[in-house]
């Protein structure tokens, strides 16, 4: 498993996926101070999406998921979170209407 570096981007999903897609996990390394992480994460589509659902979740064990940000913007979204405070990290899409591709990124800020 790649663990996110402080400014590089990390793809957890691109391709085609249909209705719902689970993104590539990624660890998180140790936050320095006790504040957690500041993550930044994007999602872009490619074709007209009429209805979409994905989420950016979190684990402290790479099996057992929470929701830290959720997107339903059709045209997309680059959105900042904060505090995370977790060892994995990534993005599943739930649910989408008509794109053709569904690319999900990741950072550490």
């Amino acid at each position: 498993m790649v663990t996110l570096t402080r400014g590089v981007v990390e793809n957890s999903i691109n391709s085609d996926i249909g209705d719902a897609g689970t993104g590539t996990a990624f660890g998180l390394p140790k936050p320095e101070g006790t504040l957690g992480h500041t993550i930044a994460w994007q999602v872009v589509y490619t074709g007209t999406m009429t209805s979409a659902t994905t989420l950016l979740q979190i684990s402290m064990d790479n099996s057992n998921w929470a929701t830290a940000d959720t997107n339903t913007n059709t045209s997309g979204c680059y959105r900042i979170v904060t505090p995370i405070i977790a060892r994995f990290i990534r993005v599943y899409h739930t649910a989408d209407v008509g794109a053709t591709n569904v690319k999900a990124s990741i950072i550490i800020q």
